[in-house]
């Protein structure tokens, strides 16, 4: 069935939405019912804003369990590819990279591919300090910096998730964060299609 959002609800608009998902009608969003999407001015408030909207992620699959049964839920592929495997990324890359040095170590055949592939690593995220550090990273530190920023963010979210700090805030061009102005994603409300 469908129920009212759950206060404190770090993502109100993508419960509503995730629970309509399980009607079989279709719905739109009235003219008057707008969320505005506002996009952070730096990476660190982009950082703020996607710490925050992971959280949610969490949030979301503990509040709607159903989400996860493939049978039930008709978009469970793109739950899984846009949504969770987003919050595995910084554990699969840390993996990886701890895979990688344990190869190199203990000299497994074909060694010499893993050390290409460590020294990869090693010089993506180098590049991504120095960029973060200098500001002189070039176009791949950049990338770089950005990639490691967003997945930390994807960690930082599990731990907003695991202190229960799910407050819906929003990240100003400082990187402070501030309560969303105007109508909050409560007050939306599926309009039947006719």
């Amino acid at each position: 069935g469908f129920h009212d959002h759950i206060k404190g609800e770090v993502m109100e608009f993508n419960f509503t939405e995730e629970q309509l998902m399980f009607r079989d009608s279709v719905y739109r969003y009235g003219k008057e019912q707008i969320a505005p999407l506002c996009e952070a001015a730096d990476l660190k408030g982009e950082f703020a804003r996607k710490a925050r909207t992971l959280a949610g992620n969490f949030q979301l699959v503990r509040q709607l369990p159903a989400l996860l049964d493939p049978r039930r839920n008709r978009i469970f592929v793109q739950l899984v590819s846009h949504k969770l495997l987003r919050l595995a990324g910084p554990y699969a890359l840390a993996t990886l990279l701890g895979s990688n040095l344990v190869l190199v170590a203990t000299l497994a055949p074909p060694w010499p591919f893993y050390v290409a592939t460590l020294a990869g690593q090693l010089g993506f995220y180098g590049l991504a300090a120095v960029e973060a550090l200098t500001g002189r990273g070039g176009r791949l530190g950049r990338l770089g910096h950005t990639f490691v920023v967003l997945n930390l963010a994807a960690a930082a979210g599990l731990w907003r998730y695991l202190r229960g700090d799910l407050t819906w805030t929003r990240a100003d061009a400082q990187g402070v964060s501030r309560p969303p102005p105007g109508p909050q994603a409560s007050s939306l409300r599926p309009v039947p299609e006719v």
